[in-house]
């Protein structure tokens, strides 16, 4: 999404308990997180539990809460120590029993900016696209994330499984987890698309909003974009063999 105010400093929260996140369940398998951020991008983080690690597309804004007096704004503290309804009143990942894999379907900070609470553990694992990796590269993050935009502080963090189009994504043992990366370059050239073929949802990021209309900035491509929404669109007539659903980043 386009960044809609500057960064300000974060004040001291006043409201002992309270959180910028909220948990609700997507199907059997997922949760999706929604943050409330200062800058009002309202993104979507999803949340995929499996016996051996925790998926998570993207990690969001990074705690930066829209209102200043909410106390938790550690996404990692949210999923490890709060209690969610739909989760029979238990955090999503208690204690950070799973280790963690983030796929990132693209980098811009409100997608970002929470990696690295888990970057810092062992065994934690970043997948990204390997489309254009100078993109991603430490001297262009700080333009490609659009943080120096906002005049924030760009996430630093080692992408460790750089995906190709259509690989498989495995756990650290190697076992399939059933989701497939798809390179959908247009919003951004690290963009991607996340196919769920055991739940039948395809997560888009930000190729496609339910009722925003998509910005496109310097390192953007409309050509790189209509090629991307016609390859969805091909994929998705591929996948309605049997029914499936169309997951997207932000809440409207």
């Amino acid at each position: 999404m386009i960044p809609r105010q500057a960064a300000t400093s974060q004040p001291e929260p006043t409201n002992p308990g309270s959180t910028c996140f909220t948990a609700s369940r997507l199907n059997g398998t997922t949760f999706q997180i929604v943050e409330d951020d200062k800058f009002l991008e309202m993104p979507i983080i999803y949340a995929k539990v499996y016996p051996t690690v925790f998926v998570l597309i993207d990690t969001g804004c990074g705690g930066a809460a829209r209102d200043p007096s909410v106390e938790l704004r550690s996404l990692r503290r949210f999923l490890e120590t709060v209690p969610v309804n739909d989760n029979g009143e238990a955090p999503l990942n208690s204690g950070g029993e799973r280790e963690y894999l983030i796929i990132c379907t693209h980098c811009h900070f409100d997608h970002i900016s929470g990696i690295e609470q888990f970057v810092e553990t062992h065994g934690n694992t970043v997948w990204a696209s390997d489309y254009d990796k100078v993109y991603l590269s430490p001297t262009r993050l700080p333009s490609s994330s659009l943080c120096d935009k906002l005049n924030i502080k760009t996430p630093e963090y080692t992408v460790t499984n750089w995906c190709s189009d259509g690989q498989q994504v495995v756990d650290n043992a190697g076992h399939d987890l059933g989701l497939t990366v798809y390179h959908t370059p247009g919003h951004t050239p690290d963009e991607v698309a996340i196919w769920d073929s055991r739940e039948r949802i395809l997560f888009v990021g930000d190729s496609m909003y339910q009722y925003a209309p998509i910005f496109f900035f310097e390192t953007q491509s409309v050509i790189k974009y209509s090629e991307s929404i016609g390859k969805l669109r091909q994929l998705v007539r591929r996948f309605n063999a049997e029914t499936g659903e169309l997951d997207h980043s932000h809440k409207p």
